[in-house]
Formats: C-alpha cells, structure tokens, sequence
C-alpha cells in the first residue's frame, strides 16, 4: 500500500515537471495581462508602478495624439516567455527619453500647441515609460505561475 502513494507521487512530481517546461497556458495570459496593464498605462497616463507622465506641451492625453502607438501595442508568448511590444519607430524615444536632433535638415519643426510651432536644432523628449512590469504585477505573475506548476491534475 505504501508503493502506490509513492507512484502517485512520483506521477505527480511528473505532472509538475512537465507543466513547469511547457508554461505556454500561463504565458499567454500574463502576456495578454500586460497588454491590459499597457492600455491602463496608457489611459491613466501613468507609467507601470504608477508615476504620472510628464505633461504634452500640445495639450490633450500624452502619447496619444494619433493613438497609433497604443494601438500598435501586441501580447506574444511562448513556453517560457511573455511579453508586449509594438513595432512602431518612436516607441523607444518615448519608453526611455532623450535627445532628438534634426537630421535631415538644420532644424526640426514641430508644432506644440493648436496652430503653434517651432523649429529647434534638438529637443528632449521625456521618460514616459508606458510598457513595463510593476513590482506588484511581478508578484502577480509568480503566484500564477507556481499555481500553474502545482496544479495537479
């Protein structure tokens, strides 16, 4: 009677294993989480742990002027993996900042408020990150991976 509640653990033990090489069930729907998180980001103007962007100078909701790049915004996943990304050129400006300079010309021109524009050499655009996973989020996705792995059935 012992040996067939140590095969069932050894069953078990198994399971577990095999779940843990093949989280693709879970991966998906943190994946999916994070891209809800994003849009909440980029509703609330906020960045993942919940610090304000920086206001536009334009006026209006911040980075989303056209809503190109919160919509441009994909969950993927895999086995082992979950993420969020978008494949729109100025995303990486805006997530982290920093210095634009004109390029093809001495100046860029760009217009800041209705009907106002202006023509600088450089100008810097501001942090705003808006994908990213918050230390609360984190947490999130480990509990729901190890009840993933745990699960027994």
């Amino acid at each position: 009677m012992g040996n067939t509640s140590m095969d069932e653990l050894i069953v078990k033990i198994n399971n577990m294993e095999k779940k843990a090489k093949n989280l693709f069930p879970v991966m998906r729907k943190i994946s999916i989480d994070m891209k809800n998180q994003t849009m909440k980001n980029f509703r609330q103007e906020k960045d993942p742990e919940g610090k304000p962007w920086k206001k536009n100078r334009r006026g209006g909701k911040t980075l989303t002027k056209t809503s190109r790049l919160k919509h441009s915004i994909r969950p993927a996943h895999g086995d082992n993996y979950a993420m969020v990304g978008t494949n729109v050129k100025y995303a990486r400006i805006h997530q982290y900042g920093g210095k634009i300079k004109a390029k093809n010309g001495k100046y860029l021109k760009f217009q800041y408020a209705k009907g106002k524009w202006a023509s600088r050499k450089s100008v810097i655009i501001p942090k705003r990150t808006f994908m990213g996973i918050s230390r609360k989020m984190g947490d999130r996705y480990e509990v729901s991976i190890g009840e993933y792995t745990i699960k027994l059935k």
